[in-house]
């Protein structure tokens, strides 16, 4: 029989359950190949998130950096410089303002306002993950330890280096640089002292400190003053330093004068361009000296008196003594003929009931002091000052008399005189001197009716047809802001006082009140010079102009003590200050461990430290 068509069309029939095997197999492939793809969905959608969260926390690490950096110190710390610094400069400036002035647009006021900006800081910090309860050095604890001392009430003033270079250290250790911002306002102003390293030997009277009672400075206030050192620990001493637009120049006294424990002391007036003249021994009497030369230009020994000396641009020395009933002023040049130059006078007509008590030399100028005795008159106890050889009216004139006009004839009886103690300035053709409490201009013709009681005690510093005389009252105690700072402003015509107790100049509170006795005044010209150290941090800073003005004037901080070559030392390192004032510039020194040094200071509140050069021979 043949095949079957049918049979031969049809394979045979699969199995059942194989085919629900194979289906199955399938099924759970994709099963698997989904989940794994769900699964890996869902990993990689979790890791983007923690990236995510990760890169936002260290933004928000970067952007608090920058603000904060932006707060304290409005700008970007460079690598050079030292985070600690640049907050001290800020907080110098501020100390001298009101909260007010220190407040942004928030009235929220500097450096406490940043501590808003270091917690924000510290919050950024754990967010990023520099928290770690085993480091204590970590960045948000660093931050927070920042936070606290800035919002402290007075952080302006304390010190915060320590705290400010340590968070910036952990800073650096994140690996975040830190970048510039305008969200955040900065410091309200920012100091720019000279330190240490600026002020170095090159402004340098002496690298070995001495105490400022050693320190001899003329009575004359003019284009020029000179000072003497005679100290036996300070090299090249004794010396003299002349001031004046220039660098100070300084030179050693050389030859006998320098030699053995003589006393020395500055005699009268030296012109711009000389030396001052010295006298030596305890009152004077072993002579009149030349600094820059050491030879003796006259005798000073009883039974002679030296009543005064000057010395002119030329060399030319001048002399005022007194023997017995004569007074005599010498010429002493450089030729033998100028040597024999002399006038003499003896007591002549004097104003009823003045009894002369000194006599002095003001350039070429003689003058006598005499006193009115209490009870005589209205007029009693007031000082008078006399010229010598002028033409004025007999009953205000002492009488000239020819050098030997007098010889043989029986002398009067010479009055007990002293020495001259009056002080000068000069400023152009303005020439003052003042004497007791009693100021003198002189006009190019003769002196002026006298201001009285123009001067008491203060220093004396003229402008172009003014003189002013500066007084510092110092209130003792333990509260130097109550001393006085007061100046009276005399013309030819009158004389007026102004004055300000020094706590108000204190604007930013009595933190920045004066370091024990660390503070003095004088004039510049027309202008008032004050200088104190400032509490315990506040450096050395400097208010210029006149009384009336200097409580709205801006503190200029001219030094800064605790700031060495290194770190910001730990105590302030000033011992002494002086101001010393000229008609168009004043001049600060400064007693330091390392030593005396000068700085310039001008009536717009600039300053730079003084250049000193040395003249002539000079001790090793």
């Amino acid at each position: 029989m043949g095949d079957d068509p049918v049979s031969a069309r049809h394979e045979p029939i699969p199995d059942s359950t194989e085919l629900l095997g194979r289906e199955h197999a399938r099924r759970r492939k994709r099963l698997f190949v989904g989940m794994g793809v769900l699964a890996a969905a869902v990993v990689g959608a979790g890791v983007a998130s923690v990236v995510l969260q990760q890169r936002s926390a260290e933004a928000g690490l970067r952007a608090r950096s920058a603000d904060l950096s932006a707060c304290l110190f409005g700008r970007v710390v460079p690598p050079s410089e030292a985070p600690a610094r640049l907050l001290r400069d800020a907080q110098l400036a501020a100390m001298g303002l009101t909260e007010p002035e220190r407040a942004g647009k928030d009235g929220s006021a500097w450096p406490q306002r940043c501590g808003l900006v270091a917690q924000e800081l510290m919050e950024a910090a754990k967010a990023a993950g520099h928290a770690s309860k085993e480091d204590e050095g970590d960045l948000a604890d660093r931050a927070d330890a920042l936070a606290k001392a800035l919002k402290a009430p007075a952080s302006q003033f304390a010190d915060l280096s320590q705290v400010v270079d340590t968070t910036w250290a952990a800073l650096a250790k994140t690996g975040v640089v830190v970048e510039a911002s305008a969200r955040v306002p900065g410091p309200p102003a920012v100091a720019k002292p000279l330190r240490a390293a600026d002020v170095g030997e090159g402004s340098a009277i002496a690298t070995t400190p001495f105490p400022f009672h050693a320190l001899g400075v003329s009575s004359y206030s003019g284009d020029v003053f000179h000072v003497l050192v005679q100290d036996a620990a300070v090299p090249r001493a004794p010396f003299v330093c002349a001031f004046d637009d220039g660098p100070v120049r300084c030179r050693s006294i050389v030859g006998d004068l320098a030699k053995g424990q003589n006393k020395l002391a500055i005699a009268g007036v030296a012109a711009k361009g000389s030396w001052p003249l010295l006298v030596a021994g305890e009152d004077g009497e072993l002579g009149l000296f030349r600094s820059d030369t050491g030879a003796k230009v006259a005798d000073t020994a009883p039974p002679v008196r030296l009543l005064g000396a000057s010395i002119d641009a030329k060399g030319v020395v001048r002399t005022l003594q007194q023997e017995g009933s004569r007074l005599a002023m010498a010429t002493l040049g450089e030729t033998e003929k100028e040597k024999e130059k002399e006038k003499r006078w003896t007591r002549g007509d004097l104003p009823e009931r003045c009894t002369p008590a000194s006599a002095g030399l003001v350039d070429d100028q003689v003058v006598v002091e005499c006193r009115v005795p209490f009870g005589a008159d209205r007029h009693a106890g007031e000082w008078m000052l006399l010229a010598l050889g002028k033409d004025l009216p007999r009953a205000e004139r002492v009488e000239e008399v020819p050098a030997d006009a007098d010889a043989g004839a029986e002398a009067p009886e010479a009055p007990t005189l002293r020495p001259g103690t009056a002080r000068f300035c000069r400023s152009g053709e303005t020439m003052v001197a003042g004497y007791g409490s009693s100021l003198f201009f002189h006009d190019g013709l003769g002196w002026a009716k006298p201001q009285k009681g123009a001067l008491r005690g203060g220093g004396i510093s003229c402008a172009e047809k003014v003189a002013n005389v500066t007084l510092l009252a110092d209130a003792g105690g333990d509260r130097p802001w109550r001393s006085e700072i007061a100046q009276t402003r005399c013309t030819v015509a009158e004389c007026a006082k102004t004055s300000v107790e020094f706590e108000r100049l204190l604007r930013g509170g009595l933190e920045g009140a004066p370091r024990g006795k660390l503070f003095d005044a004088a004039a510049a010209g027309d202008a008032m010079v004050v200088a104190w150290a400032s509490g315990q941090l506040g450096g050395v800073r400097v208010r210029v102009g006149a009384p009336d003005t200097l409580v709205a004037a801006r503190d200029v901080v001219v030094f800064d003590d605790l700031a060495t070559e290194g770190e910001l030392a730990g105590k302030a390192d000033l011992l002494e200050l002086v101001v010393l004032g000229q008609p168009r510039q004043a001049t600060l020194l400064l007693r330091s461990s390392r030593g005396v040094h000068a700085i310039r200071l001008t009536t717009e509140g600039g300053f730079a430290p003084a250049e000193v050069v040395w003249e002539g021979e000079s001790r090793p």
